[in-house]
């Protein structure tokens, strides 16, 4: 899905959804998936399903055409609580 793995990052049961967009420090360049921005975010707020679609060398453009040209509502679970990006 053009996205970062999140571990434990995603459950079905969870009612919130985080998405991450940024550059390669949410991403995480040069890290294992359990060391980025996301997964720590996943780790304090365990209620939220996290999903990391930032990019090394993408900015506030990247983020507007992935929300424009990708069908992210199909790539996640659904959330029927609190969504933030």
């Amino acid at each position: 899905w053009a996205r970062r793995n999140t571990p434990s990052g995603i459950h079905p049961a969870r009612n919130n959804l985080a998405l991450f967009f940024g550059c390669s420090f949410t991403l995480g360049a040069g890290v294992d998936d359990d060391e980025t921005s996301p997964y720590f975010f996943s780790r304090m707020s365990p209620e939220f399903n996290v999903y990391n679609y930032a990019g090394s060398g993408f900015g506030p453009q990247q983020m507007l055409s992935a929300l424009k040209e990708m069908d992210i509502p199909a790539q996640v679970e659904e959330a029927s609580g609190r969504r933030i990006a």
